[in-house]
């Protein structure tokens, strides 16, 4: 495409044929563009950069590549069908049948550069009022091209510092896909990406850059998939689907065990929609950072599935509604001990006040265990029936607090718990300083099979009784309320049903 609006990377000398270097030509491109306004053009091909690119301020780059084409997916399926490969490619075992040319759809880049080092250059580096759109990225030194995992820098990033002089003018970035980078996408203030800043005012390591957009991204990173750390203006995240790219183990255990697939560091005016996330270690994290430290977010919509799908490690203001989190290890492979539907831990350095809802989500328990009326031993369970291996500490909820925080779960289901071993409770909640702090559950249903669990354990040195409190919500017989619990969690209007019929209420009164 050549015409009064765009600037096609090949009339720039690009081959795009995944083996010569098109570093030079796109970055002639993106030179002629600032001068001329028009938007940089990527045709369909296998452009390897050898370099990271920035684009300045006002540059527009756009290819052919919706964020729904993966590289591999297609073939896989027809793999597992035993259909016929129209290219004869056989995706299998570690190599570069990964990255033949053949089986690339569409316009990606091929990453080869910066390998090593997680602060080098990003691939696509971006200055304000700026997009990238209908790109794919695939790493040439990443599994599964390669049997090992080094860090690199990310594919796409705007990291604002004192001496790039930023803009407060948005960035776009859009319909991108994401084969196996080891970090995605990065919006951050700061050069150091593994450096959150701890103490330090955001506006001694840049002025705050915003607003932006990240709409219709797919893939399955090793590392990390978007991070956000110290933009304090709003960011629109939509359409978001991480997910496994291949099943080869280098990669699969990789991700389940070391990746998150979004993480959130110091940032306010968060909005996302539309988010899944399978086969990470976490899901959706965030964590204290800079001196204010706390994190602001609105989602609906997400769907969060491994070792720790939802874990809040912030004070803030925190609203999550009709949303989905199941705690499981895939395959095995995360190789974690512990597993936490959901982590809610304010920052006891924090000097903000936080409130957390939680509306109309379900929390569910699927880690695996040994079957306990199975035949034998290998057998393994369905872990909604079942619960969990005596080895594995598992918890759906847990709530860590210092004092002057409020959380609350409303409309929501809590499915499935520890049964085998050693019966972790669904939800325990620790208050760690004198104030007040609470924890409140309104009109919400815990549900399974019909082994025995517990419901809940409080503690820590703030604790008072009744900040752990259950209004008009549902429990089944099998789910063990002490009469310790009840002189320590306050339950209103709550009823207890049987397996085989019959309701008992439960309310009492906590001093």
């Amino acid at each position: 495409m050549e015409d009064s609006l765009f600037l096609n990377v090949r009339s720039f000398g690009a081959c795009g044929d995944g083996s010569h270097d098109d570093y030079e030509a796109f970055a002639a491109a993106i030179a002629e563009s600032v001068q001329s306004g028009k938007t940089v053009f990527v045709p369909e091909g296998l452009y390897r950069l050898c370099k990271g690119l920035e684009v300045p301020y006002g540059v527009n780059v756009e290819g052919v590549t919706y964020a729904t084409t993966g590289p591999w997916q297609n073939i896989l399926d027809n793999q597992d069908k035993g259909k016929h490969l129209e290219v004869g490619v056989k995706l299998q075992g570690i190599g570069e049948s990964w990255i033949d040319r053949r089986i690339i759809k569409g316009s990606w880049i091929l990453v080869d550069h910066d390998a090593g080092n997680v602060d080098g250059h990003p691939t696509f580096q971006l200055f304000g009022n700026t997009s990238v759109k209908k790109l794919g990225f695939v790493h040439k030194g990443l599994p599964p091209v390669t049997d090992h995992v080094v860090p690199y820098p990310p594919a796409i990033a705007a990291i604002s510092t004192m001496e790039l002089g930023f803009t407060r003018d948005g960035i776009t970035v859009e319909d991108i896909s994401l084969a196996n980078a080891y970090i995605g996408i990065a919006f951050v203030i700061g050069n150091e990406i593994e450096n959150s800043y701890v103490g330090r005012s955001e506006t001694t390591v840049s002025a705050s850059f915003g607003r932006h957009r990240i709409h219709n991204i797919m893939g399955g990173c090793l590392y990390k998939g978007i991070l956000i750390k110290g933009v304090l203006d709003t960011i629109d995240i939509q359409n978001v689907q991480f997910n496994l790219t291949c099943y080869e183990p280098c990669y699969s255990q990789f991700r389940a065990s070391r990746c998150t697939d979004i993480e959130l560091i110091r940032a306010d005016g968060l909005n996302f929609t539309n988010i899944l996330s399978f086969g990470a270690f976490y899901g959706l994290r965030t964590r204290p950072g800079y001196q204010s430290k706390n994190v602001s977010l609105r989602a609906t919509n997400l769907n969060c599935e491994g070792a720790h799908p939802l874990s809040i490690e912030s004070s803030g203001m925190i609203k999550i509604a009709n949303s989905y989190f199941l705690m499981l290890d895939w395959a095995g492979y995360s190789k974690a001990k512990d597993f936490i539907g959901c982590l809610v831990k304010s920052d006891p350095n924090c000097p903000h006040q936080s409130f957390y809802l939680f509306d109309n989500c379900v929390f569910q328990n699927g880690v695996p265990c040994t079957n306990p009326n199975a035949k034998d031993s290998t057998e393994e369970s369905d872990p909604v029936e079942y619960g969990n291996c005596t080895d594995i500490e598992d918890t759906s909820i847990v709530v860590e607090l210092e004092s002057g925080h409020n959380v609350q779960f409303a409309n929501c289901m809590l499915w499935g718990w520890s049964a085998c071993g050693k019966h972790q409770p669904v939800i325990r909640f620790n208050h760690h300083t004198k104030g007040f702090s609470s924890v409140t559950f309104s009109n919400t249903t815990f549900t399974s099979g019909v082994f025995q669990g517990t419901l809940a354990a409080v503690g820590g040195d703030g604790y008072q009784n009744g900040e752990l409190r259950f209004d008009n919500c549902r429990f089944p017989d099998s789910l063990a309320i002490s009469d310790e619990q009840k002189e320590r969690i306050s339950f209103k209007n709550c009823v207890v049903f049987g397996t085989e019929g019959g309701l008992e209420e439960l309310t009492n009164a906590v001093k």
